[in-house]
C-alpha cells in the first residue's frame, strides 16, 4: 500500500498541477505485480497483484485505494517472489482474476463513479503484457474501461519536456 500512495502522491503534486482538468473526473493508476521466471521472455506471466490508486482530477487528490492478491494458476517462483515480494502463501487463499475484476468494477460502481474514470499506468505492460493476454489465455471478457489508458511514464516526459523514464525518476 505504501507503493499506492507514492502514486497518489505523485499524480496529486506533480503531474496534476498547472494541468488542466481531464474529460474524466477519476484517475484508476494501477501497477500489477505478475508471476515471472529469470531469463524467460516467453514465460506467460499471471498478475498476483492487483492495486489501484483512485485519484480525483478535479480535487487532485488520493480519494480511495484497492488492493486484492491475485491467485495464479502457478505459484510464484523463488525468483518472481525474490523480485516481488510476494510469496505463494500471499496468494493461495487469493480470489481468481476473474473473481478481482468483478471486484474491481463492483467498487467503481459501490463509489458512484461508473464510467468517469480513465485507467492510468507507469508504460504499455501492466495492461497489454499482463491483463489483455492473461484475459485471452483464459477466456475472460476484459472490462470496457481497460481498453484504452492513460501512460503516466509517456504523459510526464511529454509535460516535462524529458525523456520517458521509471517510477523513482518521476518521483
Amino acid at each position: 500500500v505504501s507503493t499506492l500512495s507514492t502514486w497518489g502522491h505523485f499524480l496529486s503534486v506533480y503531474f496534476f498541477s498547472n494541468v488542466s482538468p481531464m474529460t474524466r473526473r477519476y484517475l484508476a493508476v494501477i501497477d500489477f505485480e505478475a508471476t515471472c521466471e529469470e531469463g524467460n521472455r516467453d514465460f506467460h506471466n499471471e498478475i498476483i497483484e492487483f492495486p489501484v490508486v483512485l485519484v480525483d482530477t478535479y480535487n487532485r487528490s488520493v480519494t480511495r485505494l484497492f488492493h486484492s492478491y491475485v491467485r495464479p494458476a502457478l505459484m510464484p517462483s523463488t525468483f518472481c517472489t525474490r523480485l516481488t515480494g510476494i510469496t505463494s502463501r500471499d496468494v493461495q487463499g487469493a480470489p481468481t482474476l476473474s473473481q478481482v475484476l468483478a471486484q474491481v468494477e463492483a467498487w467503481f460502481m459501490s463509489l458512484g463513479i461508473g464510467n468517469d474514470v480513465f485507467i492510468a499506468t507507469d508504460g504499455p505492460w501492466d495492461i497489454a503484457n499482463f491483463l489483455v493476454p492473461e484475459c485471452r489465455r483464459k477466456g475472460l471478457s476484459l472490462p470496457p474501461r481497460y481498453r484504452r489508458w492513460v501512460n503516466l511514464r509517456w504523459r510526464f516526459a511529454e509535460f516535462y519536456g524529458c525523456r520517458r523514464m521509471g517510477v523513482k525518476g518521476m518521483l
